[in-house]
């Protein structure tokens, strides 16, 4: 079982977007989930920003990071840091920042587990090697 997960933008996207074609699936995925989900800034500054066309989605996405078992968890210079080194790293990705700071954040708690809809994530490491379990 999984005690830990990362969220990537994609799932919360799909969520608060009814036409998204992964809508149901996540809904159900994030219902059925009994464990820790962590998120970054970033990772919620895309969600916003890719749902500033849908009414009142943006202010959703915010009320339930708040009241969902969500974690925001904040940053700190070091992550920063290995953001930058680590989309230096997968330029030909390209990375983005979004994802660079949950490869950040899963090197630094040690949590392999993601729930995403992009398929980076399978090219992407974290130290040492360690690759994605990705839940989609």
């Amino acid at each position: 079982m999984i005690n830990n997960l990362l969220i990537d933008a994609g799932p919360l996207i799909a969520v608060f977007n009814k036409s998204d074609k992964h809508h149901h699936a996540c809904i159900t995925f994030l219902s059925n989930y009994h464990g820790d989900i962590l998120t970054t800034e970033p990772v919620l500054t895309e969600v916003v920003y890719l749902l500033r066309r849908f009414p009142s989605a943006p202010q959703n996405v915010i009320d339930f990071i708040i009241n969902a078992p969500i974690k925001l968890v904040p940053f700190s210079e070091e992550r920063l840091l290995r953001c930058s080194k680590l989309m230096e790293q997968y330029a030909n990705v390209p990375m983005d920042f979004a994802d660079a700071s949950l490869v950040a954040m899963g090197e630094e708690f040690e949590i392999s587990d993601v729930f995403t809809l992009d398929s980076d994530f399978s090219i992407y490491r974290m130290g040492k090697g360690i690759p994605f379990k990705i839940h989609s």
